[in-house]
């Protein structure tokens, strides 16, 4: 979700670095440290919306009452009008 369809408002489309062939230890070296940040930064962007989403459900418990009647309702009738 993160690093595949940009779906982060804080990092946006992100890639982890592809090894693209051959370099010097140098280069191997500079490649690795921009993975572990990319990783880091990756990981906190995960852990932040797992967070926000968990926060989320308290909604959802503290209105259950509301989502079942809704449930009901829509089970028998199949449309509920929405307000306007």
């Amino acid at each position: 979700m993160v690093t595949e369809y940009g779906m982060s408002d804080r990092l946006g489309l992100v890639t982890m670095n592809a090894n693209g062939g051959p370099c010097s230890s140098g280069e191997l070296f500079l490649r690795q440290i921009l993975q572990r940040r990319e990783s880091r930064q990756i990981d906190g962007e995960i852990s932040r919306i797992i967070g926000e989403a968990h926060s989320g459900c308290g909604i959802l418990s503290e209105r259950r009452k509301i989502l079942e009647d809704l449930a009901h309702l829509l089970l028998e009738k199949e449309v509920v009008p929405g307000r306007t």
